[in-house]
């Protein structure tokens, strides 16, 4: 159920750029400091939500939770839900049950505890209710306080200026005016390798990257951040670069294994049509650019959708210098939802000579190979876009620069938006027509009812009329 759930809501990719700018500078959902339990901080303003951005809130919860799982992982949080000078207009009853969601299924063992702060008599009827959604655990973790009493849970210097503490860090979107640290991930101390440096497009935060692998075992990671700025994408937990995040930024990367264009996204083209076959071509390149001698680098092509694509080949070894061009076939009926499907390509060196489908066997374990994932795309009209340069990947000093993929068109997400209004009326159409339907039906019985008695009545007049 969790898996089917972050692939349906497309959790890995989620980041800041998909919310309304205005929305992000409520700052109605942020991170902020420790509690006096060492647990992460997440506020959430009730009295800035809106009825408009309600659907938007849930998701947005989304991507500070995951932004906490990934930078520090274990890290348990300490939920705190301003609800002072809030009116019942600013509450979702619908999102408050989400939100216990997160914390029992999407999201468990994160939740330390729920605080309530400043809570109006007005609430306690919807407490009442909400009370009865949650678990008996989320009900012993949840706690009512006032500002007065907060310091019992968070420290006066960990607490904001306005609820009685000394934090006078004011949030800001972008960037944050009193920001701390930006996020680094650490390099492993048997690492020989510098860390690589991600700029941002806008602004002079920078992320750290490490490229290192060592023989089979590949280095850990420790990140640390103060998780204030959503506007920095967090690089994946392992070694599995996430290209839909790092497509936000200018990019220096340093690998040498292989080359692979297109960087982040397969698209298919209505102009690429089979005539033949109907279906919609397209081309993943792979290039070895490992250098040492005996070795070539094998691949494995993978996808989550196998039964809507043809790939060609799927699994092989390149040789020193080799290029070669991966043919991927669309089938047709799909087009409209391959934005959520994915390719996983799969590469590690190998001796000349193996067999390539033994030494897959041998590699099933994430931490013996490496990965790089691409989205997929389908335009239904041709467009001017920017090529993509290829990546490299793996160990390089030579620099590849990614552009940002093309935003989504308005009107094609105008249009989608009228496609579904227009299934709306019509399901309400057809339920319109099944309901004067069946009151024609009880029309007609009730006509047949009412000549059946007038007969009736004639007939027993006739008959008393002849006594």
């Amino acid at each position: 159920e969790v898996l089917y759930w972050r692939k349906e809501k497309e959790i890995y990719d989620i980041s800041s750029d998909e919310f309304p700018l205005e929305m992000m500078k409520t700052g109605i959902v942020c991170c902020r400091g420790k509690a006096n339990d060492n647990t992460r901080i997440v506020y959430f303003i009730v009295r800035k939500q809106t009825k408009d951005m309600k659907a938007k809130v849930q998701r947005m919860i989304c991507l500070w939770l995951e932004r906490i799982q990934r930078a520090e992982p274990g890290q348990h949080i300490t939920f705190v839900m301003d609800v002072s000078k809030s009116s019942l207009a600013n509450v979702d009853l619908g999102g408050i049950k989400f939100l216990l969601t997160c914390f029992t299924t999407y999201f468990p063992d994160m939740l330390e505890k729920i605080l309530i702060l400043e809570m109006p008599w007005i609430m306690n009827t919807i407490w009442k209710v909400v009370k009865q959604w949650m678990t008996e655990d989320q009900r012993k973790r949840t706690i009512f306080s006032s500002f007065k009493d907060l310091n019992q849970y968070i420290d006066a210097d960990n607490a904001l200026t306005y609820m009685g503490g000394k934090d006078d860090w004011e949030y800001s979107f972008p960037p944050y005016p009193n920001e701390s640290p930006p996020i680094i991930m650490k390099q492993d101390s048997s690492s020989n390798f510098e860390s690589d440096v991600i700029s941002m497009a806008e602004g002079e935060s920078k992320v750290g990257l490490d490229s290192t692998y060592s023989g089979a075992k590949k280095n850990k990671e420790v990140m640390k951040s103060d998780l204030s700025d959503p506007s920095k994408e967090l690089p994946p937990s392992d070694e599995i670069i996430n290209l839909g995040s790092l497509l936000n930024y200018t990019t220096t990367l340093s690998y040498t294994l292989m080359s692979i264009s297109p960087v982040a996204e397969v698209i298919f083209k209505q102009s690429t049509k089979d005539s033949n076959t109907s279906r919609y071509r397209s081309n993943i390149t792979l290039t070895n650019r490992c250098k040492e001698e005996g070795m070539v680098v094998a691949f494995k092509v993978k996808t989550n959708s196998p039964e809507r694509y043809h790939v060609k080949p799927s699994t092989g070894s390149l040789s020193t210098g080799e290029e070669l061009t991966i043919r991927i076939h669309l089938s047709p009926g799909y087009e409209d939802t391959v934005s959520r499907d994915r390719f996983l390509i799969l590469y590690q060196k190998m001796e000349a000579g193996m067999d390539v489908a033994e030494f897959w066997k041998d590699h099933i374990d994430k931490s013996s190979r490496f990965e790089h994932r691409i989205r997929v795309r389908f335009e239904a009209t041709s467009t001017n876009l920017r090529l993509e340069p290829p990546v490299v990947l793996k160990n390089s000093i030579e620099t590849t620069k990614i552009s940002k993929s093309p935003n989504k068109s308005p009107i094609a997400d105008e249009v989608a938006g009228l496609n579904r209004e227009l299934a709306r009326v019509k399901s309400q159409l057809g339920r319109a027509e099944e309901s004067v339907e069946w009151i024609r039906s009880r029309f007609v019985y009730s006509l047949l009812l009412q000549s059946f008695l007038i007969v009736l009545l004639f007939l027993v007049i006739y008959k008393l009329s002849n006594i």
